[in-house]
């Protein structure tokens, strides 16, 4: 009937709104008491709206730390010394902002904003090496100072990817009616797939960077500039991206 169709859209509804709110810093359980039919149209429409919004953003996490990691493994060959320290200072830069701030960070933007600042600092990382590039007489200050940039900007990052992880995988296992320990390793199993992928594509750039600048002569830092478009290209999709049920971003 008319009726028991609207209440089954309410019940849908008030989940997916429990699941847009903001997300605190722990995980929520999964209810096993929901009546809603799994067959339903609509809950099958829910279903693939949180699938395919996780499957969107992972994506782009995926591109732009790759491309960002990406310059990390470069910077030794190009810059030597220099490259190690940047190095060091990337990885201190961000345990400690894991420790102290990333937290309080992602509270205070919420996990959407935190997820594009995130991307943001990796981006104005790799634009350091451009301009080490193009003005050598300041290229200590701008590597480092961008190593610094995205170690603070991939704590926030991880943090505020946790926070969305976790929405998106509560609220696929309340429509779904299945444990939150399932919904979990199903979602983590593609996350992980994709972050190794993109890892994997943009790091064999790399070796094509030598293989290009040995044959034909060109400037070895070609590399880095497609490494920023990528980031850029990255984070403007994520930008853009709307809608997706659970985790929304």
């Amino acid at each position: 009937s008319a009726l028991t169709k609207m209440s089954e859209n309410n019940k849908i509804d008030a989940l997916i709104a429990k699941s847009k709110e903001s997300f605190e810093i722990s995980t929520p359980r999964a209810s096993t008491s929901t009546t809603i039919k799994q067959n339903s149209p609509l809950v099958v429409k829910k279903q693939n709206e949180i699938k395919c919004h996780f499957f969107l953003v992972t994506v782009y996490v995926s591109i732009n730390h790759g491309a960002a990691l990406s310059c990390l493994i470069l910077a030794s060959p190009f810059f030597g010394e220099l490259g190690a320290y940047q190095s060091a200072a990337y990885f201190l830069s961000y345990t400690v902002s894991t420790l102290l701030c990333s937290v309080p960070i992602t509270k205070q933007l919420g996990h959407r904003c935190g997820l594009a600042f995130g991307l943001w600092m990796n981006c104005i990382y790799i634009l350091g090496f451009l301009i080490a590039f193009a003005i050598p007489s300041i290229q200590t200050p701008s590597i480092i100072i961008g190593a610094v940039v995205k170690g603070v900007g991939e704590a926030v990052l991880w943090t505020s990817q946790g926070v969305f992880f976790v929405g998106s995988c509560s609220a696929y296992a309340e429509l779904s009616e299945m444990e939150m320990e399932d919904a979990t390793k199903y979602f983590g199993g593609l996350f992980g797939f994709m972050v190794l992928l993109f890892e994997t594509v943009l790091e064999s750039v790399s070796g094509l960077n030598n293989i290009v600048v040995a044959r034909w002569d060109w400037r070895g830092h070609w590399a880095f500039w497609f490494y920023f478009v990528t980031s850029i290209v990255a984070v403007l999709g994520l930008s853009v991206l709307r809608g997706g049920g659970a985790g929304r971003v």
